[in-house]
């Protein structure tokens, strides 16, 4: 299974970094207990955060006279802010990349294997991902199904999303995991169903 990879932008304590100057941003004069309750973090560890931020340059206490202090962001913090923004940015792109790489690798490998019509299994981020490279690498999709029953009757790409047990209605050479997540337990659902004896493949 695939597993989302990003650059190597990705140290927690930048990312923490940057979730602190987002709340600050924008004028907010917000305490410790309102970053640790908003960010769902211990207090401890903003204080600790908040410090390093302090200590360099890029957050202010606005009245060191009122208690608790309550903070904003410095020149030098939103320069801070938006060089963290732009590097998260390149992660996320950068890891959406590779993935897409990984798909295809993966789609070809199938579409070698003598698969050509496929049932998609998930109608989420990763199907709306991987539909545009199973049709890239001649693989044909014929019908979209998920196990979220608020899904189901909607439309993804073109199709209406099923109920899991139509599959057996379904003319396809095999049923492809389009989520990260589940996979086991979406492999057992399907060995239940009769007349769904397909090959299941992973993403």
């Amino acid at each position: 299974m695939i597993e989302p990879t990003g650059s190597d932008w990705s140290a927690a304590a930048d990312l923490r970094h940057l979730s602190i100057l987002n709340e600050v941003d924008g004028g907010r004069h917000v305490s410790q207990r309102n970053l640790a309750e908003r960010l769902e973090i211990g207090v401890s560890l903003v204080n600790r955060l908040v410090r390093e931020l302090t200590d360099g340059g890029h957050l202010e206490v606005v009245n060191p006279e009122v208690r608790p202090f309550a903070y904003r962001l410095t020149g030098e913090g939103e320069y801070y802010r938006r060089r963290l923004t732009r590097e998260k940015y390149r992660s996320v792109v950068g890891g959406l990349r590779n993935m897409e790489e990984e798909i295809r690798r993966r789609l070809r490998a199938f579409r070698d294997a003598g698969l050509r019509t496929v049932v998609l299994y998930g109608a989420g981020d990763v199907f709306r991902v991987a539909l545009p490279l199973v049709r890239e690498q001649g693989l044909e999709p014929v019908a979209v199904v998920d196990d979220d029953p608020e899904a189901q009757g909607s439309v993804q790409g073109g199709f209406q999303v099923r109920c899991p047990s139509t599959v057996p209605e379904v003319d396809a050479d095999g049923i492809l995991i389009t989520t990260l997540r589940h996979a086991e337990a979406i492999r057992e659902r399907l060995a239940e169903l009769k007349g769904a004896e397909l090959p299941v493949l992973e993403l």
